[in-house]
This record gives C-alpha cells, structure tokens and sequence, in this order.
C-alpha cells in the first residue's frame, strides 16, 4: 500500500476514534478526561508516521520527520510570529460592521459568563477587569512560555506528522503543492471535533470547511519556517503557540460570531494572508535561499 496512503487511514483511524469518544462520552471541553483524550488524539499522526517509516519504509525515523536539536533565527520566527498575526487579526477583526476593541474583556465575559459562574472564576474575572493591562501582558508572557514547553509538546504529536513525515513523502513535489495537499489532509483531520462545535461552535457545518482552508493558508506559513529552521521542532513551537495564542483573537473583542472574527475566522484568514505574502516577496525578491517557487527536495535538509 501507498505510505501517503497508510499514514492517512492510521492517523485518521487512531485521532478520529479518540476524537469520538469524547463526542460520545459527551465530555466536556474544560473536563480532564476530554483534555488527556485530545491530546492523546493530537499523536495519531505521530503514531502514524512511526509506523509507516519503521515497519513498511524501514528507515531512520528521525531523520524522515526532521527531528533536530539545533536553532538557528527562524526558530525564534516560529516562536514569536503568531504575537503579531494575533494582533493583526484583532485589527481586522474590528473593520468588521458591529466589531470593537475592548481592552476590558466585556465580549468575551459576556459570551462565556456561564462559565464563570464559580466564586473562583468570578474572582479571576474581577482581578482581570482591575488591571487589564498587567493581564494582558502576562498572558501574552504565559503564551510564549506555553507555547515553546507544554503545548509544543502537545502539538509534536501533530506535526511530526504533517511538517515531518508527509513534507518528506511529498519532496518531489514543489512547495506550493505540497503545502495545498499537506493543508487539506490537515483540516479533513479535524472534521469530527470541529463539526461537534470545536472552534466554529455557532457554525459547526460550515466550520468544517472554513478548517480546510484555514489549515492550508497555515501549511504555507508552517512548511515555509519548518524548511528555514531545518528541524521539526520549529513546527512543534508554532503549533503550540499559535494554540496558546488562538483566544486572544476573541478575547478582547466585543460582537462577531466565529466567522468572521478570531483567528479561525475571516479575520484571520486574511491575516494568514498578509503573512504569507509578505513570506512570498521575501522570498522571491529578498531571500538568498528560494523556496516557495521550488521542489521541497531541493530545500528541505
């Protein structure tokens, strides 16, 4: 059988069965039982790509998916973009028709008052609203921490597959359909929890699609900072925190549904878009190393 091929049905298999069982158990998204299952799900593609590259390829595992400690600038670019694509698609988010600002948290407060309910939530939410400057500050710090530990860790289940294992498989292709067909496995991956309402909760069916495109326009950004920072844990550490990152683009604005503001929404695809141009003209006009217009063979070390 096909590795491509094998990789999809284990990792698909394996994610979407874990995936389901949360669906089913009707587990909660704050319950600890539904957090340890999703990031159990999150290593579907790991598994995958051990199994195909060990047993049906037999070759260094390591060396097909990337795995190198090494850090050059582009690891921290991968570390700190998503700080300005946030804040970015915060701006655009407020262009939207009964969108705005508020430093304040009072959308956020209000859309997710039943869960603050507890005298310890409504205790945070007081300290939140008190000194929402030092809270934002902190949290932005706490991302980047989460970002490059915790959640990185997480998120290697995920992207020892995609920017690992599948980015080698797909070395003869050129970059830009690589990165289409990695960005489309990619979001077809997430179709059962994102149409049990993860992400696009008020639009759970037309969530599963806008997740497709989304995870393209991200896999142009993610395979780009993965073959210029030459290892896989470069995407690890996006990953992470981009998910650390991803409620701010909702957490200080007030109106819009999950649509057309927050980072999975319009809002940021357009962001997505902006980064990623600016990523192509480096490329073309300023970058000695061209990639976007080349084979992943001829780039990815």
């Amino acid at each position: 059988m096909n590795p491509i091929t094998t990789y999809i049905l284990i990792s698909f298999g394996f994610s979407w069965i874990v995936f389901l069982s949360v669906i089913l158990l009707q587990l909660k998204a704050t319950d600890p039982i539904a957090v340890i299952l999703m990031v159990l799900g999150m290593f579907g593609p790991f598994l995958a790509s051990f199994i195909v590259t060990k047993f049906l390829k037999k070759e260094s595992f390591t060396e097909k998916i990337g795995l190198k400690f090494k850090i050059n600038r582009w690891f921290f670019v991968s570390w700190f973009i998503f700080v300005f694509i946030i804040f970015l698609t915060i701006f655009i988010s407020t262009l939207f028709p009964k969108v705005s600002f508020s430093l304040k948290m009072e959308g956020f407060f209000e859309k997710y008052s039943y869960l603050l309910k507890d005298p310890s939530s409504l205790k945070m939410k007081e300290q939140m609203e008190s000194k929402p400057i030092l809270f934002f500050i902190l949290a932005i710090f706490q991302s980047l921490f989460a970002g490059i530990t915790i959640n990185a860790i997480a998120a290697f289940g995920e992207e020892s597959g995609w920017r690992g294992f599948l980015l080698n498989e797909y070395k003869e292709k050129s970059f830009i359909e690589a990165s289409i067909r990695i960005g489309l496995i990619w979001g077809v991956w997430h179709s059962p929890v994102v149409a049990n309402g993860l992400n696009y909760p008020q639009h759970p069916q037309i969530g599963v699609f806008m997740m497709i495109i989304w995870c393209i326009l991200l896999t142009f950004l993610f395979n780009y900072l993965r073959i210029k920072s030459k290892t896989v844990l470069s995407s690890a550490v996006i990953h992470g925190t981009l998910n650390a990152m991803a409620g701010f683009s909702i957490l200080y604005i007030i109106g819009g549904n999950d649509i057309t503001v927050g980072i999975t929404g319009l809002a940021g695809f357009l962001s997505l878009l902006i980064f990623n141009l600016i990523i192509f003209i480096y490329d073309i006009f300023i970058s000695k190393e061209k990639i976007v217009l080349s084979k992943v063979k001829d780039k990815l070390i």
